[in-house]
């Protein structure tokens, strides 16, 4: 997707010399290692320079594809309080942030500009994923003479509730997320929402870069792996923590059976919590490579994609999008979509006709939505089919290659 015009430069058949600043190292356990790996393992896409803000030095002692050359600078710490807004704490927490956490700033700049200055790229692509990543980015921008692209993960109002910024502090960094807007000449954005939220701020050419899963085309999947139970595959971090709870009373309001089957909750990721009044069958995996993570999604019955409900949480719902749902639709299983209307993974299930989408919290309304697949087999095989056709049509690979290469000023590669 395009907004507006693209950058004066436009594309090139081959990608300029580039400088990637991030929060994570390609290939790390976690959904921005594989989103970083899999951006640059895109044809068409030439080994970047990597500086990571990264404390977890592991991850750079290995040679990274398609690096050419890195450095690891410690992040400052942006979680530095817990402490809720008000007129008591405001002092110390304003104090914590516009001078210690400002001082590591400084010291991670100074070796980010060392790295430029000798890496000499022809353009920085920076992803904003964090309140450090956004004052940095702005700081570099100023006296970085070429191309900026910005690539938008997380709305920086989130990241302030999130990481309990002032006000005064949020101001500045919401000022100069604009500010990079401005001087970017591409921006990278992750659903349609985001896009309309940012294209009034910025002249330059928005992408949608969603990720895609390379393979064969996907067909539905309609048998079940484990006669007697149903299965509900859910795999990533879970912050949706309101709907991922009114899922355990529902289940425990039907003593978790649907159709005479035990439900079986099958979860891959870092860290979750199970909650339950009721004779419960959970499985945990933690966390899992691609391969067997769709090997383990696959086996599920139908998939659970949460967002949160939280009025705390809106731009988080309305301007993010799960990456975790191209994983899902690639197993060509049924997706049961746990979200509130506003969000964008909402609107995008309406325009595309897919998922089984619950906008409430009320347990017997997850039970309905829940027995419908469990019972009604025509649905479920449709459920099935829109999977498989978003996985092909929409969230294919090759859209994501696509909007990877637009991001980054590629011509696309024609096979």
């Amino acid at each position: 997707m395009l907004s507006k015009t693209d950058s004066l430069e436009g594309d090139t058949e081959t990608m300029k010399q580039t400088c990637l600043i991030a929060a994570s190292v390609p290939g790390s356990p976690g959904v921005d290692g594989v989103f970083l790996r899999d951006m640059l393992d895109v044809p068409g896409i030439t080994p970047v320079s990597l500086a990571a803000m990264q404390s977890n030095q592991k991850w750079l002692q290995t040679p990274l594809r398609h690096v050419d050359s890195t450095i690891a600078i410690t992040p400052p710490n942006e979680w530095y309080t817990t402490e809720r807004h008000n007129a008591l704490t405001l002092p110390q927490r304003y104090c914590r942030h516009r001078f210690r956490f400002g001082k590591q700033l400084q010291q991670q700049l100074q070796h980010i500009n060392t790295f430029i200055r000798q890496r000499d790229p022809e353009q920085l692509w920076v992803v904003l994923n964090s309140i450090g990543m956004i004052d940095l980015a702005s700081m570099i921008s100023d006296s970085f003479p070429g191309t900026l692209i910005t690539q938008v993960w997380d709305d920086p109002i989130h990241l302030c509730k999130q990481r309990q910024i002032d006000r005064f502090n949020r101001s500045r960094t919401l000022s100069r997320f604009r500010q990079l807007l401005q001087r970017s000449s591409r921006i990278g954005v992750i659903c349609e929402e985001a896009a309309s939220s940012y294209e009034g701020q910025t002249n330059a050419a928005m992408h949608i870069v969603r990720h895609g899963l390379p393979g064969k085309s996907v067909g539905p999947r309609l048998e079940s792996d484990h006669p007697g139970e149903f299965h509900i595959g859910f795999s990533g971090s879970l912050y949706a923590k309101d709907a991922w709870q009114s899922l355990h009373r529902a289940l425990d309001s039907i003593d978790w059976q649907l159709a005479g089957r035990q439900v079986v909750l099958v979860v891959t990721g870092s860290q979750v919590q199970f909650r339950s009044k009721s004779t419960a069958k959970c499985l945990f995996y933690g966390w899992r490579n691609q391969d067997d993570l769709q090997r383990l999604l696959g086996s599920c019955d139908c998939l659970y994609l949460p967002q949160p409900f939280s009025a705390g949480q809106v731009e988080l719902a309305k301007l993010s999008f799960p990456t975790k749902l191209s994983s899902y639709v690639a197993t060509g299983r049924p997706v049961f979509v746990h979200s509130p209307q506003y969000s964008s993974v909402s609107r995008f299930c309406e325009e595309h006709s897919m998922g089984v989408v619950c906008q409430s919290l009320a347990p017997e309304s997850v039970v309905s939505q829940l027995q419908s697949l469990a019972c009604d087999s025509s649905y479920y095989r449709d459920q099935a089919e829109s999977s498989a056709r978003v996985a092909n049509e929409v969230l294919s690979y090759d859209a994501f290659a696509s909007g990877v290469r637009g991001m980054l000023g590629v011509s696309e590669v024609v096979s």
